[in-house]
């Protein structure tokens, strides 16, 4: 079916039953197939130089904020290695979860 329009697409929506048509449950987009999210493999926040980090996480392929960021204070960053931080979160280990 090709929707060429927005009273077509709201033909559409209405022969369906209304919006919910248009809404995908888990299921719809795992195809059924239960997925398992370790928290503690991906936390909130890291221990680095004694103190919890913060760490915002974005799935952007290709792009240059894909991957974990840490944003640390001019002091910490001077006291704290780039070998910890790169080890601070550890589902981004290599072979963790291999």
């Amino acid at each position: 079916m090709r929707i060429s329009s927005v009273h077509e697409l709201s033909r559409l929506i209405r022969d369906c039953g209304g919006p919910e048509f248009l809404h995908a449950t888990e299921a719809d987009l795992t195809g059924g197939t239960a997925l398992d999210f370790d928290s503690e493999a991906f936390p909130d926040a890291v221990p680095l130089g004694g103190q919890p980090v913060a760490v915002a996480y974005a799935y952007s392929p290709g792009e240059e904020n894909d991957g974990a960021t840490v944003k640390l204070g001019f002091g910490l960053a001077q006291t704290v290695s780039q070998s910890c931080v790169e080890w601070a979160v550890p589902g981004l280990r290599e072979g963790v979860g291999e």
